[in-house]
């Protein structure tokens, strides 16, 4: 049984995952609006359950956007089933984090230009 918990935010806050789950955790982060795996736990495959490539689309599967709202964190659990149906559980905890968006110019040289 396989149990991730993918993060998107630099900080990683602790997921309590069910009883039975094995205890992986990914970190997710990314500076498109595809994410990439930058940490996961354990680092090495397991014998009998190895990393399932491409996990961090059940993440985000629309990739992410930038938005000026607040979103509450989000957690959900999928479940996916490998070509010999045996099933992987995918524990995803997506939050938000406050960036600061600057102009790449600034803004005398924009006016000036117009």
């Amino acid at each position: 049984m396989l149990a991730l918990s993918l993060l998107t935010a630099a900080a990683a806050r602790s997921v309590q995952l069910p009883c039975g789950l094995a205890p992986w955790r990914l970190l997710k982060r990314s500076g498109t609006s595809s994410g990439i795996i930058l940490q996961r736990f354990p680092e090495k495959d397991w014998s009998d359950t190895p990393f399932i490539d491409g996990i961090e689309w059940f993440c985000q599967p629309q990739g992410w956007a930038l938005s000026t709202e607040r979103q509450e964190p989000r957690f959900f659990v999928s479940v996916l089933t490998d070509i010999d149906a045996d099933r992987h559980y995918c524990a995803c905890m997506c939050f938000n984090e406050t960036v600061a968006i600057t102009p790449s110019k600034p803004v005398d040289e924009v006016r000036t230009l117009h």
